[in-house]
């Protein structure tokens, strides 16, 4: 009888770990996934950020050559 309730103690025990186990994992991966959207996320703001960066610049050139034609 003893061993039996033993028995069940342990079995307890290791299945709580297990959850727990489980659950971190669970968690781990959540993140993971989270990070590789924001990573995703940043490499569109980025790109977006170069496009801007290209245009603006072709604007200043135009700019400054409609000076250089008025001076």
């Amino acid at each position: 009888m003893l061993n039996l309730m033993l028995n069940d103690e342990i079995c307890k025990y290791f299945n709580k770990k297990m959850i727990q186990r489980i659950n971190l994992l669970s968690i781990i991966f959540e993140l993971w996934d989270r990070d590789s959207l924001i990573k995703d996320k940043l490499k569109q703001i980025m790109k977006s950020n170069s496009q801007l960066n290209t245009i603006l610049n072709d604007e200043i050139i135009e700019k400054k050559s409609q000076l250089k034609k008025l001076s």
